[in-house]
């Protein structure tokens, strides 16, 4: 078969959700053919237990099972999956990493944070502005937050990251121990998160590159896509109306008084809010209000990419030899 026949593929495992994106090879470039995402909960109880949960197990090898009938229909396919910070974090990661070959045939590489921040950037490469000589970028996830900070240069086009942290806080771990549902607990992770970021930023001088106009805010995550869906009025979640939305930081906060003033049945009732997040959305709120507060950047550029799009990229890139603007890390 041509080169127009090849198709580059990734699944991302996260704490929270399981995303599948598959690419085809045309001689345009690569073009998207399957984007899939299911919540699968995998840290649930892993704050305390330290262990994947058989039902986190059970519910991530449906999904997989899912995934790997949607890969089926497809002809010569580069494959390559990895897992992030619950099987990082998990004492039975490599036992459950195993099952999965065995009843799926999925090989999964459990990657470093590092790894992670650099194919996240990779990923949202395509919604940087050239404008913008800085960009922070963040995922909330299951059982993490991840943030970094990239430098742009135009002549040469090149991305640099600066530097990076992750915030052991996801929308899992919060919702399990903190109550975002309570007002004073929403308000004591907003602040938790702040200071930890301030302190981050404070060698970056990042209050003062944001008070002159050249720090380009990104969200890779649940978090981001939800509050956009949401704000559009969306009758179901679509990925093109999502993906690469730009936010206020007003238009987000009035997202979440909306969301503050629903109840659990009507956020399990919303289509894209659903059961599957109704009891996660407010800690991921919470996360964004708490890093909106430390760096008042005003607005946020929405991804519905990330990890995922930046390993098929990779993959693609590897294929055909191509050195491209590099992202390039110098923490």
């Amino acid at each position: 078969m041509g080169p127009s026949s090849a198709h580059f593929a990734a699944i991302d495992l996260g704490s929270n959700s399981c995303r599948l994106l598959v690419m085809q090879e045309t001689p345009e470039g690569l073009k998207v053919v399957d984007a899939f995402s299911r919540v699968v909960r995998l840290s649930e109880g892993l704050t305390h237990t330290g262990r994947l949960c058989e039902k986190a197990c059970l519910r991530a090898l449906d999904v997989l099972e899912h995934c790997a009938r949607k890969l089926s229909i497809y002809s010569d396919v580069t494959l390559r999956c990895v897992a992030t910070e619950a099987c990082r974090k998990a004492s039975n990661a490599k036992e459950f990493l195993q099952t999965v070959k065995t009843r799926v045939g999925f090989e999964f590489s459990v990657i470093s944070q590092e790894e992670e921040a650099t194919l996240a950037v990779k990923g949202i490469a395509g919604l940087l502005d050239p404008t913008f000589p800085y960009a922070l970028v963040f995922d909330v996830g299951g059982a993490s937050t991840e943030v970094v900070l990239v430098k742009q240069d135009v002549r040469p086009p090149e991305v640099h990251i600066v530097d990076w942290i992750s915030l052991p806080l996801g929308v899992v771990s919060i919702a399990e121990a903190a109550s975002p549902e309570n007002a004073t607990s929403y308000l004591r992770i907003t602040h938790q998160i702040k200071r930890v970021l301030e302190a981050f930023g404070e060698p970056h001088r990042l209050d003062q590159l944001i008070q002159q106009g050249l720090v380009q805010l990104v969200g890779s995550s649940g978090t981001a896509t939800t509050a956009a869906a949401l704000h559009l009025g969306l009758r179901y979640y679509a990925r093109h109306r999502v993906d690469g939305v730009v936010l206020s930081f007003t238009e987000v906060e009035n997202v979440i008084k909306s969301l503050q003033m629903m109840s659990i049945d009507e956020r399990n009732r919303h289509p894209c809010i659903g059961p599957e997040r109704s009891d996660l959305v407010l800690a991921g709120m919470a996360v964004f209000e708490g890093l909106a507060s430390a760096w008042p950047v005003g607005q946020v550029t929405v991804a519905d990419r990330g990890v995922r799009d930046g390993i098929v990229h990779q993959l693609y890139e590897t294929k055909h030899a191509k050195v491209r603007p590099a992202i390039y890390s110098v923490a």
